[in-house]
């Protein structure tokens, strides 16, 4: 059913020449392709969209697009051109002042650093994020960097510093009732429990994550 209405909005913009409108259709169809497992005809899609972008000369046309390029490359395991996308996503959201690109970006590439075993990057992009959050009043946004920041102390093996990360962010995920971040902050305080080796916690935790995910 999204697929058809993009579709159709796709079809309606390019008839009546509204060149912004089908970039973004392109870009929705993008994210709809993306969830159907067709990444090689999302990127395809994203490709377009920051196509027109640069075409019409709508900066934050551009700059979504390729956001969107290297969450579609990292999906099929191209971390070096992920990579690339997201620096250049990140390079012109600063360009143009686009505070909740910036997050977005530094969010992305702070969670492939992390899968790269790259520690130090991955914290400092966090923090970024997490900073940016704060500023434009994101709790949902703060209880994802503040998930991510548990996670890597987690692995560095900063266990109390990871469990003070990971109930910050359940505490915000609770505040803006946003189910996805609090199953996400459960799941990781049970990860860090796991590792402290009380098990009967971080069993009683991973319950209420599979309790969440089941809703």
């Amino acid at each position: 059913r999204a697929l058809e209405c993009h579709q159709k909005h796709l079809e309606i913009a390019q008839q009546i020449g509204d060149r912004e409108g089908e970039g973004t259709a392109l870009g929705h169809l993008g994210y709809v392709y993306s969830d159907l497992l067709g990444y090689e005809t999302a990127i395809e899609f994203h490709q377009r969209a920051l196509e027109i972008g640069k075409a019409i000369g709508d900066r934050l046309g551009e700059a979504t697009p390729l956001g969107n390029l290297g969450t579609a490359y990292a999906e099929i395991s191209d971390y070096h051109q992920a990579l690339d996308y997201y620096q250049r996503h990140l390079a012109l959201a600063e360009q143009i002042k686009d505070r909740a690109g910036q997050q977005r970006a530094f969010g992305n590439l702070a969670m492939l650093y992390d899968s790269w075993g790259k520690y130090d990057e991955a914290v400092y992009c966090y923090r970024r994020g997490l900073a940016l959050a704060r500023q434009l009043e994101d709790r949902a946004g703060m209880a994802v960097m503040l998930g991510g920041l548990s996670m890597v102390a987690m692995r560095v093996g900063n266990l109390p510093q990871a469990l003070d990360y990971a109930q910050q962010a359940l505490n915000l995920a609770k505040q803006v009732e946003d189910l996805d971040a609090e199953g996400t902050a459960w799941g990781n305080l049970g990860n860090v429990y796991a590792e402290r080796k009380d098990y009967e916690q971080a069993i009683a935790y991973h319950q209420r994550y599979f309790k969440l995910a089941q809703e």
